[in-house]
């Protein structure tokens, strides 16, 4: 009997903690106005991936979620560029969450590209955000409230990424706006992003 209070304790807990995040998505005119409800359903579920991840990472088990990215982002600002941005992310676990999104949803959000990397004599499969896709609009509508995020999107425009070391400057100077849902949304695509990008190593067929 105590097992099953525990376990119907725990999955409450996550079924609770998705739903506010649901909740405060649904509750922003800039995200309502571009993306549908079964789209921020799974925006939903990347948020809280992410944000789980980042507490763990900080060893902050129930700290709330400003105080996991404060600790994160000042940590990153002096991390060695050969741990890349510090933060372990299964990839495994975050091809599972993959899953649990509609191929829409993800394809709003990334496109797979060929890359040809040279030490290779076969072409791999690469992640890129969708420049054409809904969240691109996203950015664009954000970036009309918010200078730093207009800065981020127009860099990966130029460029085609963003490093992570510009992220933490960014974000260290702007720390107190993590508690925004759209902030938490940004944060949380570009560092999938870049794990994808290091941990997939897949051939690219046409």
């Amino acid at each position: 009997m105590k097992k099953l209070f525990y376990l119907v304790v725990t999955v409450w807990s996550i079924f609770s903690c998705t739903y506010n995040t649901e909740k405060k998505l649904l509750a922003n005119k800039t995200v309502v106005a571009i993306f549908d409800k079964a789209e921020i359903k799974d925006l939903s579920v990347i948020i809280d991936f992410f944000n789980k991840r980042i507490c763990m990472n900080e060893q902050i088990e129930k700290g709330n979620i400003t105080e996991c990215y404060q600790r994160y982002f000042r940590d990153l600002e002096n991390i060695s560029p050969t741990k890349l941005w510090g933060l372990e992310i299964s990839f495994k676990e975050q091809l599972q969450l993959y899953h649990k999104i509609s191929d829409n949803t993800f394809n709003q959000i990334w496109v797979i590209s060929e890359k040809k990397p040279r030490q290779y004599t076969f072409s791999l499969k690469g992640i890129n955000l969708n420049l054409f896709g809904k969240y691109d609009k996203f950015l664009k509508e954000f970036g009309k409230e918010c200078s730093i995020i207009k800065e981020i999107n127009d860099t990966y425009h130029a460029i085609g990424s963003v490093g992570p070391g510009f992220w933490a400057i960014k974000l260290l100077e702007n720390i107190e706006q993590m508690d925004d849902i759209r902030f938490q949304l940004v944060v949380a695509i570009h560092f999938l992003t870049l794990n994808d990008e290091v941990e997939r190593f897949e051939k690219y067929y046409k």
